[in-house]
């Protein structure tokens, strides 16, 4: 740990509750793609399962196409770089099945955004356009009314299969994202933040493994009189199995709440809330500050955790900031 002021020592050894983010810190942050389901619940063990069917030539292009990540080479090897860690398990999910990519153009792009929830890409390969679009399955669900079957040919999707499968996966602990592909027509729509009429490609699991230390860390910190709030922008159902697995929710600490139902409580109900608090779900840096004010002005000495640019807000206004 670098200190940067000696009084944040202080403060630390003070500390009466922690906000922790999640990615990096509570798991490895070395994200992979796992299974890939398709519209019609076929599952595929890994991309290179996957590989063998007609779908993948979608799934490529949109990994190649709608990512922040970018190739490189490290120790010999190609690798994804830039982007988050999710952009680049996907685009190492193709590097490692691909000697050579196929080249297309990027003609325009919306990155991915945390109160938006998808990206989209517009691509053209061969003068062809598509226009793909990935983020969260309870977004981009609504919205879907196609699938890809193994064959690669568009069919009419039954939504209710694909968010049971979303649910039992999320239970899991597993983080999902929905590939999508819309008209390209709709482009303008889609750049714009709003979605329109997909067709879905597959639904990916993210792996990321705990931390050996995490369950450990956690229960020192909870047997020093320190409560551990974990804030997470996956889903409800992730977000609960990874607090359990780290021993956040137990002994009195039951409570996970999303990001909009934190919003929609008063300042004075979530103080009420916050001793029984163990993870807030598709949260918004918003959120953070909020949770580190009101700790601040229930006399709590608050520490944060937080590894990304959004962090920043909540890391300076904490008692003591961690910057991972």
């Amino acid at each position: 740990v670098l200190v940067r002021k000696p009084v944040g020592i202080e403060a630390a050894g003070s500390m009466n509750i922690l906000f922790t983010d999640k990615t990096g810190t509570l798991t490895e942050g070395r994200m992979r793609v796992g299974q890939i389901i398709l519209g019609d619940g076929t599952i595929f063990s890994s991309v290179r399962a996957l590989s063998k069917s007609q779908v993948y030539d979608s799934y490529l292009l949109s990994a190649i196409g709608n990512s922040s990540a970018l190739m490189g080479v490290s120790e010999g090897k190609r690798r994804a770089v830039g982007g988050n860690s999710t952009e680049r398990a996907i685009l190492d999910s193709v590097l490692e099945n691909e000697r050579s990519l196929p080249s297309l153009s990027v003609i325009e792009k919306l990155p991915f955004d945390s109160e938006r929830k998808f990206s989209s890409a517009l691509v053209a390969k061969r003068g062809e356009r598509r226009l793909f679009i990935k983020g969260a399955p309870e977004k981009l669900m609504p919205f879907a009314r196609f699938y890809l079957d193994e064959q690669g040919e568009r069919r009419r999707l039954s939504s209710s299969r694909l968010e049971e499968y979303c649910r039992s996966l999320s239970r899991e602990g597993k983080r999902l994202l929905l590939i999508a592909e819309a008209n390209s027509y709709d482009a303008d729509t889609a750049m714009q933040g709003r979605l329109c009429e997909l067709c879905v490609i597959c639904l990916i699991t993210l792996e990321d493994k705990i931390r050996k230390a995490a369950p450990t860390s956690v229960r020192r910190l909870r047997g020093a009189g320190i409560h551990v709030v974990m804030i997470t922008g996956d889903n409800k159902d992730t977000a609960e199995y990874i607090a359990k697995q780290c021993g956040i929710i137990g002994d009195g600490v039951d409570t996970v709440l999303t990001g909009a139902e934190l919003s929609a409580m008063s300042d004075a109900r979530l103080k009420e809330l916050l001793p029984r608090l163990g993870a807030v779900a598709r949260a918004l840096p918003a959120d953070k500050s909020r949770l580190v004010r009101l700790s601040q002005e229930l006399e709590l000495v608050t520490g944060m955790t937080g590894d990304g640019i959004n962090d920043a807000p909540a890391l300076k206004r904490a008692d003591v900031g961690f910057s991972m």
